[in-house]
C-alpha cells in the first residue's frame, strides 16, 4: 500500500481496480442531484487495505518477460 504513494503507476493501479467509491471517497462537502453525485475539495481517496481484501496478483518473471518482449505485437504503434 506504501508503494502506491509513492509510485504514479501503482496509485492509479490501486484506485482503478480496488477504489470503492462509496467506502474509500472522502470530501468536504457531497451533494445529490437526481442521480448525480458532486464533491467539493479537498477531496481524500482512503483506500488502505482491508481484512477480506484479495491477495495482490503478480505475473511470474517468465511471463512479464514474454508480455515485455512481445508487448509492441500485442499493441501495436505504442
Amino acid at each position: 500500500a506504501a508503494k502506491a504513494v509513492t509510485d504514479s503507476t501503482a496509485f492509479l493501479w490501486t484506485v482503478f481496480t480496488r477504489l470503492d467509491p462509496a467506502l474509500d471517497l472522502h470530501a468536504k462537502e457531497m451533494r445529490v442531484t437526481g442521480r448525480r453525485v458532486s464533491f467539493e475539495g479537498p477531496i481524500v481517496l482512503d483506500r488502505r487495505v482491508r481484512p477480506g481484501d484479495a491477495e495482490e496478483v503478480a505475473a511470474d518473471e517468465k511471463t512479464e518477460a514474454g508480455v515485455r518482449r512481445r508487448w509492441k505485437e500485442y499493441f501495436p504503434g505504442t
